[in-house]
């Protein structure tokens, strides 16, 4: 330490003690002296001995942990964790330890001795282990929902449960299934975003991801038909239905739907059948398939006279008074309130001479027997076949209804 030279006496022995302070190890003897034992030496000349001593080596541990992954290294060099992830330093050494996350890995701090996530730096006055954590890179997953249905998304592994949570974190790599249930009424129409397609949606979460899924009303069809021998249109509301020449048409589950009858002129409209009823308005809520018919009449839907044959041999008998004579009737049945013309004339390509008689009634919709007035136009109404006709006239509308006939005869 520190004297470093002496005088002895001539052929003496001197023996040499080496002691290491702390943190250093002796390494060794030169020059008189070799080993690393007690040096010893006679003093028949001049002697030179060095003593070597060294700095104790430390060792330093470097563990990884997580679900992530990364590379640890060390200044001054010796660990590259990695590969190398133990190191001996001199004891005293400052030794400065980097985290550097792998990609799609995050670096989540160190254990003692040191804390935190900055660079971590420990003096190797005893040996030191030291363990950094690396945890998966975490992934966003966002899923919207759109369109005129409903349902819902869920993930595997869990996580998105779309209702409720329709974002959620995975880790970096993670592969994610989506499933897309439609509810009742609704159907499933596809995937957007970072899938497509309509069956099941599977992303790596190697970055964010947006996916979206479309659920649409389920379709349902109603179909409208006419029947009775009077013509009409059936409208609908929404449109849809024209019927006419649309009477088939698709309508979003749940959808109300009101539909009209227009008879023609001349005609009545005289009643649903299938999913409604009766004569006023008609709704129809679409949550299955539905059927509706709609029934036209005629404002005349039944004409006949009693009897169908009149003998006589009086030419000059105007046909009226024959007719009222012989007991003849009317039956007439109309589908609503109106005006009704009876008239009679010759059948056409028939001989004689041309005969017309006419008559009018007020007649509520129903059954009726009417019987014969009026006036004869024409100079004989000499035997032969003759029409019975009527129309029906709408005094509300004017709508003039085509005519209903029938046949009887007049003998000699």
């Amino acid at each position: 330490g520190a004297t470093c030279a002496a005088d002895f006496v001539m052929d003496s022995e001197v023996t040499l003690t080496a002691t290491p302070a702390s943190g250093s190890d002796f390494a060794g003897w030169s020059g008189d002296c070799t080993g690393t034992g007690t040096c010893t030496v006679t003093m028949s000349q001049a002697r030179n001995v060095t003593a070597s001593f060294t700095k104790t080596p430390r060792l330093l541990s470097v563990a990884k942990t997580g679900s992530g992954s990364g590379a640890v290294t060390s200044a001054p060099v010796g660990i590259d964790c990695g590969a190398t992830c133990s190191a001996s330093f001199d004891d005293g050494t400052s030794v400065t330890l980097t985290a550097t996350p792998a990609s799609g890995s995050d670096f989540a701090g160190w254990s003692a001795p040191c804390a935190g996530t900055a660079s971590c730096t420990v003096t190797m006055d005893q040996t030191q282990n030291v363990t950094a954590s690396f945890t998966k890179t975490p992934r966003l997953l966002s899923v919207a929902m759109t369109g005129s249905g409903s349902g819902a998304v869920t993930s595997a592994p869990t996580g998105i449960d779309c209702g409720a949570t329709c974002s959620a974190s995975f880790d970096d790599g993670t592969s994610v299934t989506l499933t897309a249930t439609p509810a009742s009424g609704s159907g499933f129409a596809g995937w957007s975003g970072d899938c497509t397609g309509t069956g099941t949606c599977t992303v790596t979460m190697s970055q964010a991801r947006n996916v979206t899924a479309s659920f649409t009303k389920t379709a349902r069809l109603l179909s409208v038909a006419k029947r009775g021998t009077g013509s009409g249109q059936v409208i609908s509301a929404p449109v849809g239905i024209d019927c006419g020449a649309t009477c088939l048409a698709s309508f979003d589950d749940g959808t109300s739907v009101a539909l009209t009858a227009a008879p023609a002129a001349g005609v009545v409209f005289a009643g649903w059948a299938g999913d409604c009823t009766g004569t006023g308005a008609c709704t129809v809520a679409m949550d299955q398939a539905r059927n509706v018919t709609a029934t036209f009449e005629p404002t005349v839907t039944a004409l006949s006279i009693t009897p169908k044959s009149f003998p006589t041999s009086n030419a000059d008998t105007p046909l009226s008074r024959l007719v009222r004579k012989r007991g003849a009737k009317i039956s007439v049945s109309v589908s609503g309130d109106a005006l009704v013309r009876f008239w009679i004339r010759r059948q056409p390509n028939r001989k004689g001479p041309k005969i017309t008689y006419s008559f009018t009634r007020k007649l509520t919709a129903g059954d009726h027997l009417v019987g014969f007035t009026g006036k004869l136009s024409g100079r004989s109404y000499s035997p032969g076949r003759f029409i019975l006709r009527a129309t029906a006239t709408d005094e509300s509308t004017g709508y003039v209804s085509a005519p209903a006939s029938t046949g009887f005869r007049i003998n000699r």
